[in-house]
């Protein structure tokens, strides 16, 4: 059992850009948005493979400071959506080459998953309160009726041993999803998922309880 927080970062087509480039300035998302949480059940195929349900829970934002070229926000806007997705994943942990009794666990994941998504917008964040006062139609008319999509999250990250039931894990997923319509600008073209469309990333840190594990 695995519960796990961390901050959700939402990699799409809303944000600053790259003084003199027209393009995202990624490295100002890392660390935006709202925290999410994990709840994980994990299942030990063999020694160094095993299968987790999982859901998470939570909430993804971008502060965008300039004007959008796509919507007339001269003080920028505020981009939010709530998140929820649950999925399975198949997990390596490289015990096969691991000396007995270590302490660092190196892992490496990657899984499917159904994701849900409510976006939101305010376009003036400079207002006396945070309004969201529209949903993301501002930017096309062209927006699907269902707000669901697939996901394919691939994960590294680490375990650290506390005893032999008890562990932390420390790990960066990137959930590579089927949408480019989480927040309304559609504009990946051929791209059938990944790399164009509306991904996620996940930074956190988890609490692991191993009920297998053999008592010392």
């Amino acid at each position: 059992l695995s519960i796990g927080i961390g901050p959700l970062s939402f990699l799409g087509d809303v944000g600053d850009t790259v003084p003199g480039k027209d393009r995202i300035d990624r490295s100002s998302q890392i660390f935006q948005g709202g925290y999410s949480y994990t709840l994980r059940l994990v299942n030990p195929i063999n020694d160094y493979l095993d299968v987790a349900f999982y859901a998470m829970l939570g909430r993804t934002s971008v502060n965008q400071t300039t004007e959008s070229p796509l919507y007339p926000t001269p003080n920028g806007l505020l981009f939010r959506s709530s998140i929820k997705s649950g999925g399975i994943t198949f997990n390596y942990n490289f015990n096969q080459l691991l000396k007995k009794g270590h302490i660092l666990e190196p892992y490496i994941h990657l899984g499917i998953e159904s994701i849900e998504y409510n976006s939101e917008v305010d376009t003036d964040p400079n207002d006396a309160s945070i309004n969201y006062d529209s949903d993301v139609s501002i930017f096309s008319d062209d927006q699907p009726k269902n707000k669901f999509a697939l996901g394919f999250p691939f994960e590294i990250g680490a375990h650290v041993h506390i005893g032999n039931k008890i562990k932390f894990r420390v790990g960066s997923a990137i959930h590579f999803t089927s949408t480019d319509y989480m927040d309304g600008i559609n504009n990946s073209g051929i791209f059938p998922l990944g790399f164009g469309k509306d991904n996620l990333l996940f930074n956190h840190i988890a609490v692991v309880y191993d009920f297998n594990a053999k008592k010392e």
